[in-house]
């Protein structure tokens, strides 16, 4: 697990990568167009090993530095260009309006098209 940290007079705040991850999944699967999250096969294969849940979102952490892979399926008949650029804005606000952190980049994968 990685943090990013909040140093302060009282001590220090940690922000897990988790709730990074909990947080974009909530804002991309109330995003309209986006019918569900995914997982690329590459993302798959560490999942089955260590039997986590492949929930179609990757958080990356380096130097307080914020970096989110989104992985979704799109509902037909929407603009995938709309929907993503929807999403990436969406994620951006809403973490830095529930964590204060400002996230460097929000990568979204388009992986199937559900018709």
């Amino acid at each position: 697990m990685e943090f990013v940290e909040f140093k302060n007079k009282l001590g220090s705040i940690r922000i897990s990568d988790e709730l990074i991850a909990d947080i974009a999944r909530d804002v991309a699967l109330s995003t309209d167009g986006v019918n569900k999250m995914d997982s690329s096969f590459v993302h798959r294969i560490p999942s089955v090993i260590n039997f986590e849940d492949a929930d179609g979102v990757r958080v990356s952490i380096r130097n307080n530095e914020v970096v989110i892979g989104l992985y979704i399926s799109v509902k037909h008949g929407k603009r995938i260009p709309e929907v993503a650029l929807h999403l990436q804005e969406s994620v951006k606000e809403q973490i830095l309006k529930i964590t204060d952190i400002s996230v460097e980049a929000v990568h979204v994968n388009v992986e199937d098209i559900i018709f």
